[in-house]
């Protein structure tokens, strides 16, 4: 298997875990009070965003030849950090 093959199913599975994570923040936002609950849940939007904006570059790399990959990789390791401080974040402020 190719590297980059290789990358792109480490990503799919890093999203995917991302994705429970999400699902489970939400769960427990339903049970907030109702003003804890909005911001609650409009942080975890913005998890989904960021989630959503990984897996677009992810698909861009798919698309890309051999070459190209490289270069989008680099993005991709970047939105993935930034998804993980964001969560930690709203993690830490929602226990």
């Amino acid at each position: 298997m190719e590297k980059k093959e290789v990358y792109q199913e480490k990503i799919e599975a890093r999203l995917a875990v991302w994705q429970a994570k999400i699902d489970e923040m939400r769960a427990k936002a339903k049970r907030e009070e109702a003003e804890a609950k909005e911001e609650y849940l409009k942080q975890i939007e913005e998890l989904e965003q960021k989630r959503s904006e990984t897996l677009q570059q992810l698909e861009k790399l798919k698309a890309e030849g051999s070459v190209a990959w490289e270069d989008l990789k680099e993005g991709i390791d970047g939105a993935l950090s930034e998804l993980e401080n964001s969560f930690q974040k709203i993690k830490s402020r929602f226990k």
